[in-house]
């Protein structure tokens, strides 16, 4: 990592995604008890990007561990996919309130590094 590369450079993406959570639902007005299923997109989930799953973003926002969650890999695509799977879920009336979300810091795990390179 190259420090001062950008002004995010100290603060890791899954800190980030739970700083945002509550936030984002302080705005809409969702109870974090309503949340039906959390779902993350992202296509490098290795080192500090790895999301056990996508609960470690979830409970760094501190909603409930009874709320689902899963992680989503395609490449060059997984935050739209994210978006694709919580629109069929509440279609398909398996969820009412689903949260979709894409997790990548390539400043801090860039393409071409790490245990797959």
């Amino acid at each position: 990592m190259t420090p001062g590369r950008d002004w995010l450079h100290k603060i890791r993406a899954d800190t980030m995604l739970g700083m945002l959570l509550p936030e984002l639902l302080k705005r809409t007005g969702v109870a974090p008890d309503e949340v039906d299923d959390f779902i993350v997109g992202c296509a490098r989930g290795i080192d500090e990007q790895w999301t056990y799953g996508g609960r470690n973003p979830l409970f760094l926002a501190n909603l409930s561990e009874k709320t689902a969650a899963k992680a989503v890999d395609q490449q060059c695509g997984s935050s739209m996919a994210a978006v694709h799977i919580a629109f069929m879920e509440i279609a398909q009336g398996y969820a009412d309130v689903v949260l979709a979300a894409g997790m990548e810091h390539l400043t801090r795990v860039p393409c071409g590094t790490g245990r797959w390179s």
